[in-house]
Formats: structure tokens, sequence, C-alpha cells
């Protein structure tokens, strides 16, 4: 009896969370446009513009991209190209724009990312499909100066390809730990052409066979070149760590141009490379490294 109680009571203070953090989101929305009343402000529905540009080099960040790469697994090359993709975006709903030029503001973003392999066997070239993960998620940015805050709830799923199911005779349920809801808060401040950020997240789902924590650092760099801006260099590394994995850090870094002004959905191509464990998938706990060239688009 004792023991049903204490597993009833359990539950219900995970699931309290999953309440609080929601209970959070809503109240900082509600609250800071009723509190800056005093003050004239602007109410855009559907702006243009994010004031929380993409952190590129986070691998599960909602964006497009793609690249081709060589790949290891446990310091042992595999005789394979690795292919990612990742078709997404984060685009705001509403603004709220003060006289001071702060600026609240919350948004959406979407996005999957699949991971596929181009082999021989045999003679015959194989493209298999091996992993798709799933994101979406709510952002609410605060903008001052220099200085953007993010509070993000989301949800990930990851989900393995038919082609690598069938060809490795996968038939029956293996625990997967990344399907999960998290909260995060991430601060960002950019000064010239440099950009630094960090933040902190929370897996909030109850019951959850996931570990809760996970960290992030980074920064980036983009140097424009020219008086109209249409060229410029880029680059910058990503950490990330999670509890999941003992917070071995993953770094993915980066450097190449990029093509058009930044107002203009410009393209990017990047040299990049990564190592750490696996950012996508129920695999996570494998050592990997990948080494090639990737696009960056923003088409939105």
């Amino acid at each position: 009896m004792m023991s049903f109680i204490f597993k009833q009571s359990k539950s219900s203070n995970k699931s309290n969370i999953v309440v609080t953090a929601f209970a959070l989101l809503v109240l900082l929305l509600s609250a800071y446009p009723l509190t800056a009343q005093k003050a004239k402000h602007e109410t855009r529905y559907f702006p243009s513009k994010s004031y929380w540009q993409p952190m590129m080099l986070d691998p599960i960040t909602a964006q497009t991209n793609g690249s081709l790469n060589a790949y290891w697994e446990d310091g042992k090359q595999k005789d394979i190209v690795w292919a990612i993709f990742a078709f997404g975006f984060q685009r705001p709903l509403i603004a709220w724009k003060y006289e001071s030029g702060k600026v609240l503001e919350l948004g959406m973003e979407v996005a999957s990312f699949t991971q596929f392999e181009f082999k021989w066997v045999n003679g015959v070239s194989q493209r298999n499909i091996l992993n798709t993960d799933f994101k979406v998620g709510m952002p609410l940015v605060y903008h001052t100066k220099k200085w953007n805050y993010r509070l993000r709830i989301f949800h990930v799923s990851s989900h393995w390809g038919d082609d690598y199911m069938i060809r490795n005779h996968i038939y029956h349920y293996i625990p997967n730990a990344v399907n999960y809801e998290q909260m995060d808060i991430t601060a960002s401040y950019t000064k010239g052409f440099y950009r630094f950020y960090g933040g902190v997240g929370f897996v909030i789902r109850p019951e959850t066979i996931r570990k809760r924590w996970d960290f992030e650092a980074g920064f980036f760099i983009t140097k424009e070149l020219g008086i109209r801006k249409n060229l410029a260099l880029i680059g910058g590394m990503d950490i990330k760590a999670y509890q999941q994995n003992n917070f071995n850090p993953g770094f993915n870094s980066a450097v190449g141009i990029r093509l058009a002004n930044r107002e203009k959905h410009p393209f990017k191509l990047l040299l990049q490379y990564y190592h750490g464990n696996l950012p996508f998938g129920i695999y996570e706990a494998r050592h990997v490294q990948w080494l090639g060239l990737g696009i960056y688009m923003n088409p939105w």
C-alpha cells in the first residue's frame, strides 16, 4: 500500500514539472505585455525577421541544410558516404516592440533531420535511409541591444528508416531515449562580427527514460567583405553536452563563406568537422566523427 502511494506521489511530482513549465511560459506571454502597457509599443503579427538568428552549427537547429561527409565510428572510418539533410525553419508569429528598443517575440520552429548512407555492396550501389528525427518547438525571445534571450519548449522524436530496419532485421521494440519534451533557456551576445551564446536545457516529460540535463555553448563569426556586404567569411564552433551521454561534449566546427546579404536569404557553403556522440537517432551513445562539405539555406 505504501509502495503504491509512493509511486503515485512520484508520478504526480513529475507531472507537476510539465504543468509548471507550461505555466511559466504562459505567465511570461501574458504578463510582459500587460506590465509594459504604460510604455508605447507596437504589436506586429507574422514579422518577416526574427531577432533570434539560428545557431547554425547546432546539429539539431531548425534550419535547411545538406552535407556529404566521410564518416568514422569508434575511430574507424566507414566505407560509406554519409549524407545529412535537414528541412526546417523558425518563424516569429507575434512581436511586441517598445520605444526603448526592447522586443518580446513569440515564434515557432519545425524541422526534420534525416541521415542516409551511400555505399557499394557486392558491386551494387545502395542508398539507404538510416534515421529521421522530428522537432517542433515554441521559442519566446527577448531582445535588448546586443543581448538576446530565448526561452523555449520543444519536442524531439527519432524514427529509424525502413531501409535500415529491413537490412538489419529489426522487428522488435528497442527503448528510445530520443523521444522527449524539453525546456531550455539560452543567452546570445553579438558585438561586431562576433556572436557568443550559451544555455541549459531540462527534459520535462514525466516518467522519461532520458536523463534530464544538457548544456550548450558556442561562438560564430560573420566578417562581411566589401561595401555591398554580399560576401562574408563565416565560421565557428558549437559545443553540446548531454547528461544522457555522461556529459561527453560534441564539437561541431566549420569555416566557409556566405553569399548574398543576410537580409536576402543567404546561401552558405561550409567545410565542417564533427567529433562527439552521434547527435541523431537512438544510437547516440556511439562516438562518431564526420568531415565534409555542407550547404545551408534559409528559403523563407
